[in-house]
């Protein structure tokens, strides 16, 4: 398959439906540059709004203007979430990520003729950025 069928597969397009009913603050999913390296997943970066996620959770998003992560592979280090109640928020958000995604996959609702022949599984996250004119 090629990463434009697999984008617009069905199961692609409802996980991301999926995600961003339970996460308002998911924006997008893409595969990751190195898809095609992997077996048994389909791996995919995840898109987010950092001030939304940041405003519900009530999770500080500590950004310095001498030091933005711009891409992370878990939720805290894209905050950079240092104090452990703000990690312990983020760490539960990111398994019920995981648990989304696979839920769908295995789910009996989804006709196997619909289903990617692999899961899809979370890479990572990276910040939505939004440009101004």
């Amino acid at each position: 398959m090629t990463k434009e069928q697999i984008e617009s597969s069905y199961e692609f397009i409802v996980a991301l439906k999926l995600l961003r009913k339970q996460f308002p603050f998911i924006k997008k999913i893409e595969l990751t540059d190195d898809w095609k390296n992997y077996n048994s997943l389909y791996f995919i970066d995840i898109t987010i709004d950092v001030d939304k996620l940041s405003s519900m959770y009530n999770v500080k998003d500590n950004k310095s203007k001498y030091y933005t992560v711009d891409e992370a592979a878990y939720l805290s280090s894209l905050l950079r979430a240092y104090d452990s109640d703000s990690s312990n928020v983020l760490h539960v958000i990111e398994d019920k990520i995981k648990k989304s995604l696979d839920s769908l996959h295995d789910s009996t609702a989804l006709p196997d003729d619909m289903k990617l022949d692999k899961k899809l599984a979370n890479s990572g996250y990276k910040r939505h950025s939004v440009t101004t004119k």
